[in-house]
């Protein structure tokens, strides 16, 4: 049998306990409370990792940075985790005024 010249396709990707989903969005189990996000900051998108109190994942998602706040907002407070630059500072502060400062 010779190189028919193509790769075999990659086998899909599976979440956390063999949960596939292609959005990569929050579990289906809506009782699922996040105790611990992890914010990756890139130039035009952030991704999110959210782990629940077993650490199982629990919200796998890729955000636009204008999305970020808005969607925070609607999380439960917990324990955010992202890198140190200047991007990062700025969105602590923006975060901590939202969370002090209702409305």
């Amino acid at each position: 049998m010779g190189w028919s010249g193509r790769a075999p396709a990659p086998q899909r990707a599976k979440l956390g306990r063999g949960v596939e989903n292609e959005e990569h969005a929050m579990s289906q189990r809506f009782n699922t409370t996040i105790a611990v996000i992890g914010i990756d900051i890139g130039k035009n998108s952030c991704h999110v990792v959210g782990l629940d109190d077993r650490c199982a994942i629990a919200l796998r998602q890729r955000w636009s940075r204008g999305q970020v706040e808005t969607r925070l907002a609607n999380i439960p407070p917990c324990l955010i985790g992202m890198e140190a630059c200047v991007g990062a500072h700025h969105l602590s502060r923006s975060l901590t005024c939202s969370v002090t400062m209702p409305g």
